[in-house]
């Protein structure tokens, strides 16, 4: 049987990852109850709520979350201040809104598409 779960940080994904043994899939948002089970997977751990989402400025660094999506990334007037806005214009010319709502920066870098070989 599939089983769900919401960890609250990082760490305790990544816990619950090793503790499943690679039977698991990934998720950034919650999925609808009736697909659920049409995953071919094992377990589904939901990364919605470990703060993976979340834009940081510290003093000389920007700290961008792998959920972070790309309307985030247009809209944050922080984003629109560096880099002469280069970041935030890109990140509104990817796509329509509704594509950079469910986009994200973990995903664009993970897509095997665009990897070289």
């Amino acid at each position: 049987m599939t089983q769900y779960y919401r960890p609250k940080s990082i760490k305790k994904a990544l816990k619950l990852m090793d503790s499943l043994e690679g039977s698991y899939a990934l998720l950034y948002f919650s999925p609808r109850g009736k697909h659920i089970m049409e995953w071919q997977t094992g377990d589904l751990i939901d990364l919605s709520e470990t703060g993976l989402d979340t834009l940081k400025f510290k003093r000389k660094e920007v700290l961008i979350g792998a959920l972070v999506s790309f309307e985030t990334l247009a809209k944050s007037e922080e984003i629109k201040s560096l880099w002469s806005g280069v970041l935030s214009e890109s990140a509104r010319m990817s796509a329509t809104m509704a594509l950079r709502n469910l986009a994200t920066l973990g995903g664009a870098l993970l897509n095997p598409l665009f990897r070289r070989k």
